[in-house]
C-alpha cells in the first residue's frame, strides 16, 4: 500500500504497454499529491511579497499560476540544513512528515523542488497570519479564543504524537489563522520535527527557548516535550509575557532547568481554576507524570470547545446519494476537498465534524459516528448505516473517517465537481503544462485503475486519442459520468 514519490517522467517516452489493472493499489489520500518536481516549477508562482524571514529560510507568498491560488512558499538554504532534516525520497523531512498527515488543524505540503543552493516548499497559506502577530501583539485575546485555539492545537498533537512525529518547535509564531475573521488555526514549521523509533528516546535541542521542556535541555527526551510547550503557549496567551526573564538562550535555559514555570506561579496572575488544573497537568517536571495530549483534550477546560456545537445537520442522513467510487472518481475528489475548496464553503463542515469527533484526536471513529447517527434514527439503523459508511469511504482502510473523508462524504457533488476545480486537478496530472495527459501520467499518482465505468470510460477515451487526453476531454468525461451516477 501507499505510493513512491510522485516524480514526472516525459510522456512521449513511456512504455506504450500500460497495465493498468495491475500493479501498486495506491491508498487515495491528500498525501499522494504531494510530489517532487524539478526546479523549472519556480515559474509556476509569482511573487507578491515576502512575509517571513530567518538565518537559515525565508517564506514568499505567491500567486500559482495553474490554479491562481495563493500559497506560501518556505525556502530553505541547503547549507543550512543537517542530516536529519532531509528525506530520500521527498528531499525535505518536513514534506516527507506533513504528507502522512490529513488533519484540520495542520498545514498542508503541496510539492517539494530545488536548485543548486535551495530547496523550495509550497505550503497551505493562512491569510490570518500567527497567533503570535493577531493576538499576542496586538492583545486581542479573551479566554475563550484561547480556549478555541488550545482544543484545536492539542488535537493536532494528539493526532501526530499517535503517528509517532514529535514537533519540538511549538510556539504562537508556528500556530497560524486560517483567516482574519475566525479563531481556526493550523499548525505549521515541522522543519525541527523528527520521528519517534521505537524503544529510543530522541536527542538535541530544538525550538526557541521560552518553550523547551526541561528534559530536552538536559538531552533525553520523548513526545512529553510537546505537551510542555503548550503550557508555556497557554502562560503567554493568558498573560501576554513570557513566564522567564533571562536576556538571552542561555540565561532563559538556566532559569529553565533552576526553576521551571509552575502552576502555581501562574496562580498569581491566572484567577480561573479550571485553567490552573489544567496547567497542573501539564507543567509536570517529570515528563512520566506530564498528561497526554489525548488525556489533555478530555479536560473539562478544553472539553468545553466541543460542548459549543449546537449544529444539527442532515449530512449524514443524505450520504445514499454519491454512487460513483472509481479511484479516479476518488483522486479528483480528494484533490478537491482537501486542497482547493475555500474556507468559507467548508467552516460549518469543520465545525459538525469537531461536534462528532468526541474526543478530539482529529479523526471520527466507528463508534462517534454512530452515537451521532442515533440523534436522528434507531440503533439497529445506525449500526448498518455506520458500516456501509466506512465501507464507501474510509479510503485508507484505517478504520477511521479522516478530515479529508469526511469532506468527501459530506459535500453533493455538485458543490465541488466543477469546472475549474476539475481543471486544477488535470494540471497536477500535466506537469509539462502541454495540455494532454497520458494514462500513466494519471496512474503514476493513483495507482492502478478501477474497473468502475468512469474509469473504463476514461481509459478508452485515452485510447481513441494517440494515448492522450486534453483537459477539456478530461473534464468532460469526469463531469458526464459522475452526473450519470448520481442520477441513477
Amino acid at each position: 500500500m501507499g505510493c513512491s514519490p510522485y516524480i514526472h517522467d516525459n510522456k512521449h517516452e513511456q512504455d506504450k504497454s500500460l497495465k493498468l489493472f495491475i500493479g501498486s493499489d495506491t491508498t487515495i489520500t491528500p498525501g499522494i499529491f504531494t510530489r517532487v518536481v524539478d526546479s523549472s516549477s519556480l515559474h509556476d508562482y509569482n511573487l507578491i511579497r515576502i512575509i517571513g524571514s530567518g538565518a537559515f529560510s525565508k517564506v514568499l507568498l505567491c500567486s500559482y499560476q495553474p490554479t491562481l491560488q495563493l500559497r506560501a512558499i518556505k525556502i530553505m538554504k541547503k547549507s543550512s540544513l543537517v542530516t536529519q532534516q532531509l528525506d530520500t525520497d521527498y528531499k525535505i523531512k518536513e514534506a516527507a512528515i506533513l504528507r502522512k498527515f490529513d488533519h484540520p488543524n495542520i498545514i498542508k505540503c503541496f510539492e517539494v523542488f530545488e536548485d543548486s543552493l535551495n530547496y523550495y516548499m509550497p505550503l497551505e497559506y493562512c491569510q490570518g497570519g500567527s497567533v503570535f502577530e493577531k493576538f499576542i501583539v496586538k492583545k486581542e485575546l479573551n479566554e475563550e479564543k484561547i480556549r478555541v485555539i488550545m482544543a484545536q492545537l492539542l488535537s493536532a498533537i494528539a493526532y501526530f504524537h499517535e503517528k509517532g512525529v514529535i514537533h519540538r518547535d511549538l510556539k504562537p509564531e508556528n500556530i497560524f489563522l486560517e483567516s482574519k475573521e475566525t479563531s481556526q488555526i493550523k499548525l505549521g514549521d515541522f522543519g525541527s520535527a523528527c520521528e519517534i523509533v521505537a524503544g529510543k528516546r530522541c536527542k538535541g535541542c530544538f525550538g526557541t527557548a521560552y518553550y523547551l521542556a526541561p528534559e530536552m535541555i538536559k538531552g533525553s527526551y520523548d513526545e512529553k516535550v510537546d505537551i510542555w510547550s503548550c503550557g508555556i503557549i497557554l502562560f503567554i496567551l493568558l498573560t501576554g509575557s513570557p513566564p522567564y526573564s533571562g536576556k538571552n538562550t542561555a540565561d532563559i535555559k538556566s532559569q529553565i532547568l533552576k526553576h521551571p514555570l509552575t502552576s502555581k506561579q501562574c496562580s498569581v496572575v491566572i484567577q480561573n481554576k479550571l485553567i490552573i488544573d489544567f496547567l497542573e497537568n501539564i507543567l509536570v517536571i517529570n515528563p512520566n507524570d506530564r498528561i497526554s495530549a489525548s488525556k489533555a483534550l478530555l479536560h473539562p477546560w478544553i472539553a468545553q470547545f466541543r460542548n459549543n456545537f449546537n449544529i444539527k445537520s442532515e449530512i449524514l442522513k443524505n450520504l445514499h446519494q454519491k454512487k460513483c467510487f472509481s479511484k479516479i472518481y476518488q483522486a479528483v475528489s480528494m484533490y478537491i476537498v482537501a486542497y482547493l475548496l475555500d474556507i468559507k464553503d467548508i467552516s460549518e463542515l469543520k465545525q459538525y465534524f469537531y461536534k462528532i469527533d468526541k474526543n478530539g484526536d482529529g479523526k471520527l471513529d466507528e463508534e462517534e459516528i454512530k452515537m451521532e447517527l442515533r440523534t436522528f434514527m434507531d440503533s439497529d439503523k445506525a449500526e448498518l448505516t455506520s458500516k456501509e459508511i466506512f465501507k464507501k469511504y474510509d479510503l485508507n482502510s484505517n478504520d477511521f473517517i479522516d478530515y479529508s473523508e469526511f469532506l468527501l462524504m459530506s459535500l453533493s457533488d455538485d458543490k465541488y465537481l466543477l469546472e475549474r476545480y476539475i481543471s486544477a486537478v488535470f494540471k497536477e496530472f500535466d506537469l509539462d503544462q502541454d495540455g494532454f495527459v497520458t494514462l500513466w501520467d494519471i496512474q503514476s499518482v493513483i495507482g492502478r485503475f478501477s474497473h468502475d465505468a468512469l474509469d473504463l470510460c476514461l481509459i478508452k477515451e485515452c485510447s481513441k486519442n494517440n494515448k492522450l487526453l486534453s483537459e477539456k476531454k478530461f473534464i468532460n468525461i469526469i463531469r458526464k459520468c459522475t452526473s450519470k451516477k448520481n442520477k441513477s
